[in-house]
């Protein structure tokens, strides 16, 4: 049996381990940051269970955490919050590009169209945005990329 491919979130998380490893050795590695977007606005899961137990013990469904995740997700984009952004960003210039921007997916996963669209106006500014499904290839364009020697295709094609 195959093992579970990794999620969004297990890929980001391990490349921004290694980026705080490498910091040492690329000092502007400092500067990446994860950009909180939707998945970071609350417990679906939790919002399902509550759905749940509410519906089986009144009829209807009432979620005090869906209230807060509506809230929160309001408040977020009061706050500037953009759909389709990419995940991270390195604020650095580096081999005639402006930044850096990386949208993880799992393996197999594709952009919606909407980040398929943000992704396709930041290279249209100058930024390489790239959708990766493997922090080690994460960590290959980001070495390369602070060398200012991105290997060809990163910046073309379909996001």
């Amino acid at each position: 049996m195959k093992p579970p491919a990794p999620s969004e979130r297990d890929i980001q998380r391990t490349f921004f381990q290694w980026v705080a490893l490498a910091t040492a050795r690329y000092p502007e590695l400092e500067l990446f940051h994860a950009i909180p977007n939707g998945a970071y606005m609350g417990d679906w899961q939790q919002e399902r269970r509550e759905l749940a137990e509410s519906r089986a013990a009144t009829g209807r469904a009432y979620s005090p955490t869906a209230r807060r995740r509506m809230i929160r997700a309001r408040n977020a984009v009061l706050d500037g919050l953009r759909e389709g952004i990419p995940d991270t960003h390195l604020p650095v210039p580096r081999g005639g590009y402006a930044s850096l921007y990386i949208e993880f997916k799992r393996p197999g996963g594709k952009p919606s169209p909407e980040q398929a669209r943000k992704i396709r106006l930041l290279r249209e500014h100058g930024n390489l945005a790239v959708v990766l499904d493997d922090w080690q290839k994460a960590k290959e364009l980001t070495e390369a990329y602070l060398k200012g020697e991105i290997p060809p295709g990163y910046d073309q094609g379909e996001p």
